[in-house]
């Protein structure tokens, strides 16, 4: 490249050295006495002339994560899932000990795409233009829902980057399809997504316009690839607000839910507190109780099957419910399993 292609280079640009492929980013800019501009990478200071010979200016790029490992930091292989220490850092390469500490090997800042760093979330990645997921998703997810959520954002931000996508991985990357996916996608009961669309597959949302796109090929007078690239952008953004809309809504649910269990519970310190029951009285208690019922905020103990039939007196009154004890078995009761006896 000329001198003149150079002109642009900035503060945090990224260069490549030509021999050995190893990434650099410019740390520094400045005129020198003779009001030449120089530039600072890997700690030294070059003329454009000097950067032409040896580096490649690859363009304007984001911060890597890589770039901030450490020693004794951990990194896990895409493809092994293994687990790797890193045991070295230089300027544009990381050194890494294999899992079982045979061998240490070197990899510039551009291989460190074959590693992920470790933790809650989960790592999205293009192979041939087609969404990969590590580690792996499985069925016993805590929260389905927003594994696919998170699996459509990392697709808008891929292609507002300008990726090319050429399929979004399908079932094994999609939290609800591990979970409910059936008979390939003929059956789906008890997701989310069927739930509201009232169909099968993803069919009846924009993932159906999503899937039409990114199987169709570009063809001279009716659509070309930037066509495509739009199409699907404006898609995979529906899909990202479609899957928001169902968490709000489940969100909803729940509060809606919890008011409801409220209501019950202050129903029953109500009746609770006009029973009369009080610390000292005797009582009998008739029958056992069901999990919750009736708004009681308790659930019932085999143990507690032994106070049935005979009397008791009450050691405390609580929002939990009314207070027998029985050898060392200390337990709320109900107030509507319990009557006063007089007398005894």
């Amino acid at each position: 490249m000329s001198l003149e292609d150079w002109s642009g280079l900035g503060i945090g640009d990224t260069i490549e050295h030509k021999r050995d492929k190893i990434w650099y980013r410019v740390t520094g800019k400045r005129r020198d006495s003779r009001g030449e501009m120089v530039y600072q990478v890997n700690g030294v200071w070059h003329y454009l002339r000097g950067l032409d010979r040896k580096y490649r200016w690859v363009g304007i790029m984001e911060k890597a994560w890589w770039e901030d490992l450490k020693v004794g930091d951990e990194v896990v292989g895409k493809v092994t899932s293994a687990t790797y220490r890193v045991v070295d850092v230089q300027p544009g390469r990381v050194r890494v000990e294999s899992p079982n500490a045979v061998c240490k090997i070197w990899y510039s800042f551009d291989e460190m795409e074959a590693f992920y760093r470790p933790g809650p979330s989960h790592i999205f990645y293009l192979e041939d233009g087609v969404l990969q997921v590590s580690p792996a998703l499985t069925k016993d997810e805590d929260d389905p829902l927003g594994l696919s959520i998170q699996k459509w954002e990392w697709i808008v931000e891929a292609l507002e980057r300008g990726e090319e996508i050429a399929g979004d991985g399908g079932v094994k990357t999609c939290g609800l399809c591990l979970v409910h996916n059936r008979r390939f996608g003929r059956d789906c009961a008890g997701c989310p997504v069927r739930e509201k669309a009232g169909e099968s597959g993803c069919r009846g949302t924009p993932h159906e316009n999503w899937d039409r796109w990114v199987k169709a090929e570009p063809r001279p007078g009716y659509f070309t690839d930037r066509h495509r690239a739009k199409k699907l952008l404006e898609y995979a953004r529906k899909e990202v607000e479609f899957l928001r809309s169902l968490r709000e809504e489940a969100e909803v649910e729940v509060e809606t839910e919890t008011q409801d269990e409220d209501t019950i519970h202050e129903a029953y310190l109500v009746l609770q507190q006009a029973a009369g029951f009080r610390a000292g009285d005797r009582v009998r208690v008739l029958r056992k109780a069901e999990d919750f019922e009736l708004g009681w905020p308790d659930s019932w103990s085999v143990y507690m099957d032994d106070f049935i039939g005979s009397v008791h007196t009450i050691q405390w009154v609580s929002q939990y419910g009314i207070g027998l004890v029985q050898g060392f078995g200390r337990y709320n009761f109900p107030w509507f399993v319990l009557e006063k006896v007089q007398g005894v």
